[in-house]
């Protein structure tokens, strides 16, 4: 079992989603932030509600690492990413995050600057974990957008 504290965020949603409707806001959502810090190396800074890029390697680990100082890639083994799920769902409301263990103590050095048993680093933070409102909403809208398709096509086939 991991040692740091659990990484998690919740978001508030729409009422009026029903479970399966929740369920899939929630693994959007899990896409989008992986996208975001795989594809742009960009994290969500919760003081601004705003993505921020991610701060760069220093030259001596970058070297270390054979890469670019720019280059910051949090998904060495994948692991990271592929353990963040939606942790609880209901009406409302989304948390998501990791499981303790391993995983989330990754999770917990990058978002906090604190690697290699080191004290934490704020200027060396990566916090991925968590979405703008505008995007939300976009998810939200995608998610009813296929519901809506999924509902008119069964009615199609009903009244066949």
């Amino acid at each position: 079992m991991g040692i740091a504290a659990q990484q998690k965020f919740r978001i508030r949603i729409d009422k009026s989603l029903d479970e399966g409707d929740r369920v899939r806001v929630g693994l959007d959502i899990i896409s989008h932030i992986q996208k975001k810090a795989i594809n742009e190396n960009k994290g969500f800074k919760k003081a601004t509600g705003r993505y921020k890029r991610f701060p760069y390697y220093s030259p001596s680990y970058a070297k270390k690492k054979r890469s670019s100082i720019t280059n910051v890639n949090l998904i060495n083994t994948g692991d990271m990413f592929n353990a963040m799920m939606i942790l609880k769902e209901k009406k409302g409301s989304l948390t998501i995050g990791f499981l303790p263990g391993e995983e989330n103590d990754k999770a917990s050095g990058n978002r906090h600057g604190k690697y290699f048993g080191r004290p934490a680093d704020p200027g060396k933070a990566r916090p991925f974990l968590g979405i703008t409102r505008t995007d939300l909403l976009t998810i939200v809208r995608n998610v009813r957008k296929e519901r809506k398709e999924i509902d008119s096509k069964e009615r199609l086939r009903q009244d066949i």
